[in-house]
């Protein structure tokens, strides 16, 4: 991991959040805005035309202290629910706002305002003429996930966006709705070394290349990531599972990162089968291996061909449930399970410990969408075999867990 990678990129994300923060702030003590010739209500950024406006649909609140204005949407809940890379715009319904607002209800004109969205996101910007402009952030649990600048309501320039439950970035050249759109886009992997430089649209991959970071710093106020094009002839794309069997457009196009990480070798657990093994020394709290996996919706049952228990626990041996949020789990189908037929990704080959070094995390893949993970909880050497507790039912499990489980228990008793 190269650290001192992200730490630039954390302080200076850091640093235009104090920004906009500085200047949230002072506003509070500014009577005097510019005048403007275009005013425009706060209801307008609800999505909300003159005559349509009603003025029981909103409850408003002035903070005299700081003259900022809360308006919220009445009948509107916050249920806090994003999975994706960091984008511009939301597509969730506006829930409230935080503003300066004039006599007129109208927005003051270049007032800092903060924007808080159904899906638990929020956008802090500025408002200039009803649209806004400006140093922009985007949060997802007071995390940011967007980062960059705007111009009369469109996005500009290169700006960094973030995916919350993996850690990668996009870094690159926005369109006019901020996204990332363009031949020379960078996804960079969380590793701050790994790299895919190539198209993407919408801030989706299209077609890219392996790459590798060559440097990342700060030039007039603004992050600049340099990546280097390895030369490699492999191309990836954008190749999320279905609900009808497909898994990959490359099945054994092995990813990048994992593979820098993790290899397959016989299991040391007996029984284990195979297992994943580090290939070089992984720090706790690091992404090591990726579970992606044929999508099945949630009311699907793969088993039911099968008639005995162990029939059921061996067919659905490859069956990992994404968090509740998602509508669909993830198997490895047993035409997949041989790394000849399928090696894009190996998580799922990660085994079984009561003492794991491992735990199961998601994160949004380029290639794959969202997905599983497997992430350590501990120091990890070169030579050790990954780990995760399975944490099975011991009611309804395999046989092997449940006499692995019995073994843990005498083994504790002779200590």
């Amino acid at each position: 991991m190269d650290g001192k990678s992200k730490k630039i990129i954390s302080d200076w994300i850091r640093s235009k959040a104090t920004e906009f923060s500085e200047e949230f702030d002072l506003q509070s003590k500014k009577n005097n805005f510019d005048e403007t010739e275009q005013k425009t209500k706060f209801y307008k950024l609800f999505d909300i035309e003159d005559d349509q406006y009603n003025n029981s649909a909103f409850q408003i609140w002035n903070d005299v202290e700081t003259g900022y204005t809360t308006v919220t949407r009445l009948k509107c809940w916050v249920w806090p629910l994003f999975s994706d890379f960091g984008r511009l715009k939301s597509n969730s319904v506006l829930h409230h706002i935080i503003v300066r607002l004039d006599s007129d209800d109208c927005i003051k004109n270049n007032s800092c305002i903060q924007m808080y969205f159904k899906d638990g996101t929020k956008t802090f910007t500025k408002m200039r003429d009803g649209r806004p402009y400006g140093l922009t952030l985007r949060y997802f649990k007071d995390e940011v996930i967007w980062v960059g600048k705007v111009s009369d309501g469109k996005g500009e320039g290169k700006c960094l966006s973030l995916e919350p439950e993996g850690g990668s970035y996009i870094f690159g050249q926005v369109d006019e709705k901020g996204e990332h759109t363009g031949e020379d886009i960078t996804y960079i992997y969380p590793d701050c070394r790994t790299a895919l430089i190539g198209k993407f649209e919408d801030t989706q991959l299209i077609e890219a290349s392996l790459g590798k970071v060559a440097g990342i710093y700060i030039e007039d106020n603004w992050l600049q990531i340099q990546v280097e094009d390895c030369g490699n002839l492999e191309t990836f794309t954008y190749s999320p599972s279905d609900y009808d069997g497909f898994i990959s457009d490359s099945p054994l196009l092995r990813d990048p990162f994992e593979s820098s990480f993790i290899e397959i070798r016989e299991s040391r657990m007996e029984g284990g089968g195979e297992g994943i093994f580090a290939v070089r020394d992984i720090p706790s709290g690091s992404l090591a291996s990726i579970y992606n996996g044929v999508r099945y919706p949630l009311t699907c049952f793969l088993a039911k061909d099968c008639d005995t228990d162990e029939e059921i626990y061996e067919r659905l041996s490859y069956n990992i449930h994404m968090p509740q949020d998602a509508e669909f789990f993830l198997d490895i189908p047993v035409k997949f399970r041989e790394t000849s037929n399928y090696c894009a990704t190996l998580g799922h080959k990660v085994n079984h410990s009561f003492h794991p070094n491992c735990e199961f995390s998601t994160l949004y893949h380029p290639r794959f969408g969202r997905v599983r993970s497997v992430v350590t909880t501990k120091n990890v050497k070169k030579g050790e075999e990954l780990f995760v507790d399975y944490g099975y039912d011991l009611i309804r499990c395999p046989e092997w867990y449940r006499e692995l489980h019995k073994r843990q228990i005498e083994d504790s008793k002779k200590i």
